[in-house]
């Protein structure tokens, strides 16, 4: 699989100009007999007519264009490897799936490539093969693409343009049951963050293995009565979270057969559960016409696929021509004589630089154009030859049936089939590479004169030194991922905090002298607003409640808390001293820049008022 040319695009809040229509219609239901088919109909129940709730009044004309219908998915991989993605890619197009989200990647690094008629976003973490997540897109709805938010490991975005407004979609990957509950809490956080910088106006999905149990129960504007199971803690969570965030789960509201609903199975086939969602906007609710599993889809995972179909129109854009790619190893000698010729003729008496830089780009560019051939494209070799892609197929076929012993052979096979033609793959590309390396050192000296142009990636925000810089000067984000870093910090310390040999005093102070400077780091520069304040209280009685065992629902007040473990100075009053002892230690400096900008004095104005410096701005 060919990565290359592949570069992160940043999503804005702005309207952008898009690059092509993206229209997709959603069809392709399993195979079925009519009399199947019009079970599951009359179990449905009668079709929604596609008006959105937010829309009733005056948007009528608004409502009428989403008829267009999409069909979007997710589903749990458990390790995509090039294989496997040929067989998913198959599956999409077999069912006709517009968008598909991708959990348990287990992929190292970020970014986005194509691969044949799909684009495919990404992100895992950096060095280990742990989690990740990926959207894929087919080729029409890949040109409405407004940019990708790649968060973390757990989660991913997409915003697409649409008619009469944007679609957003997030691919999750939610810790399990057995995580820790920092974890689980940092996964929430993350998300809220990810909400929080998409537009209120857009069409919100948020689809993925959420690892949680809803149940049957119905919550009105939440879940539906036709959920699978019973409810757990996780599901509780979810619940919540949707319930604040004005969400919907999609696939609790249609009637389906139980083989319908369940996404996961037990390794030894006794327990089925309901754990993947798609959620969807409150108002956006009617849009929804059905949302079901497939198991018919097969990609050698214990997870089932879950679609769910709705209504939209993807706005027409236009189309943008890539860069253009000379053949740099095939340069003629017709090239020099051109662009010596030009150079030649070119006036360089009474010009500006600008002008003469300008005029010499034209003339590199031309000469190049008409003298140096194109590079062509390679024809990219398929990591899966004919005959494994006809094993999953029988395995598939096998899987319909409810054959296991065959399903198993087949496979085998077909780990078998694709490790021994990605061996070959690998082996052809390394010898083409020694090959590369001796014609490279004859024409080293003719590539060392080129200079090839990067696209740089412009960001909001990055970490330098263990403290984020924003565009804005906000510092926030710095306190968010400070107070997430003192939590990490916090959970290590459980077996000593837990232990009964270490006296309440002792543990005080450990999370004192481990816990609070993590959170501090760099607090002397941060700009903290009265959310910040709200922020850093809630963090320290977190600790506070973690440090005598005291659970979220038992209901104390915190002034209990406070008194029992009668801190001497709290976490915000440090953060306070601090500040006050680097302004003090900034005055003591004879000359500095920081002295002079902040005793730096304002212009007067043209009526005679005089400057202002930072001293005549602080209350009295």
């Amino acid at each position: 699989m060919d990565k290359d040319n592949r570069h992160i695009k940043v999503m804005t809040l702005e309207d952008e100009p898009l690059r092509s229509e993206g229209v997709q219609h959603a069809a392709g239901e399993e195979r079925r007999t009519s009399t199947s088919r019009s079970r599951a109909d009359e179990a449905a129940g009668p079709k929604p007519k596609g008006r959105s709730v937010a829309d009733m009044h005056g948007s009528e004309r608004k409502v009428q264009c989403c008829k267009e219908k999409y069909c979007i998915g997710t589903w749990n991989v458990r390790t995509m490897n090039l294989g496997k993605l040929d067989v998913v890619k198959n599956e999409m197009a077999r069912i006709n799936i517009d968008i598909l989200g991708i959990s348990e990647l287990k992929w190292t690094g970020m970014g986005e490539f194509s691969s044949d008629d799909c684009h495919i976003y990404y992100c895992g973490q950096e060095t280990r093969k742990r989690n990740g997540v990926a959207l894929i897109v087919n080729k029409r709805v890949a040109k409405a693409v407004l940019g990708c938010n790649l968060k973390n490991d757990r989660m991913i975005s997409i915003r697409i343009q649409g008619r009469p407004f944007n679609i957003t979609v997030i691919q999750v990957y939610a810790p399990t049951t057995g995580a820790e509950e920092t974890e689980i809490d940092q996964f929430y956080e993350d998300l809220e963050d990810l909400i929080e910088v998409t537009p209120k106006k857009d069409f919100l999905l948020i689809i993925g293995d959420w690892n949680a149990k809803v149940g049957n129960q119905e919550i009105k504007g939440t879940t539906g009565k036709f959920g699978l199971g019973d409810q757990n803690e996780a599901g509780q969570r979810l619940i919540e979270f949707c319930q604040e965030n004005k969400l919907v789960i999609t696939n609790t509201l249609f009637q389906q057969h139980k083989r319908r609903l369940y996404t996961w199975t037990s390794p030894d086939g006794q327990h089925r559960n309901q754990i993947d969602y798609i959620l969807c906007s409150q108002r956006w609710r009617s849009s929804i016409q059905s949302a079901k599993t497939r198991p018919g889809a097969d990609c050698g995972s214990d997870h089932q696929l879950l679609i769910a179909k709705f209504k939209l129109k993807l706005k027409k854009v236009g189309k943008t021509t890539g860069p253009v790619r000379y053949n740099l190893n095939q340069i003629p000698y017709e090239y020099t004589v051109e662009v010596r010729n030009r150079f030649k003729d070119l006036d360089l008496l009474d010009r500006m630089p600008e002008e003469l830089w300008v005029e010499t780009c034209n003339i590199i560019q031309e000469a190049a154009t008409k003298t140096i051939p194109m590079k062509r494209k390679c024809k990219k070799a398929k990591w899966l030859s004919n005959v494994a892609l006809q094993i999953a197929g029988e395995r598939r076929q096998a899987k319909c049936e409810g054959d296991s012993e065959r399903y198993r052979k087949l496979n085998a096979d077909f780990q078998k089939n694709s490790k021994e033609r990605q061996e070959g793959l690998l082996k052809r590309a390394m010898q083409r590479n020694r090959g590369k390396q001796q014609n490279g050192k004859n024409q080293r000296s003719v590539q060392e004169n080129w200079r090839y142009e990067r696209n740089m990636e412009a960001v909001r925000d990055f970490t330098f030194s263990g403290s984020m810089i924003t565009a804005d000067g906000d510092s926030s984000h710095k306190i968010k991922r400070r107070l997430l870093l003192g939590r990490k910090a916090m959970a290590n310390l459980d077996s000593i905090l837990k232990s009964r040999d270490v006296t309440l005093p002792t543990k005080v102070r450990i999370v004192k002298a481990m816990v609070f400077p993590v959170v501090m780091y760099g607090s002397e520069s941060w700009t903290i607003k009265k959310a910040d304040r709200r922020r850093i209280d809630a963090f320290e009685l977190w600790c506070w409640r973690r440090l005598l065992r005291v659970p979220w629902t038992a209901r104390r007040y915190n002034l209990s808390i406070l008194k029992e473990i009668s801190p001497e100075c709290s976490l915000e009053g440090q953060i306070v001293k601090l500040r006050l002892q680097y302004f003090g230690h900034l005055m003591r400096r004879e000359d500095s820049l920081e002295k002079t900008l902040m005793l730096a004095q304002g212009e007067g104005d043209d009526r005679g008022r005089d400057g202002w410096t930072v001293f005549s701005k602080l209350p009295a």
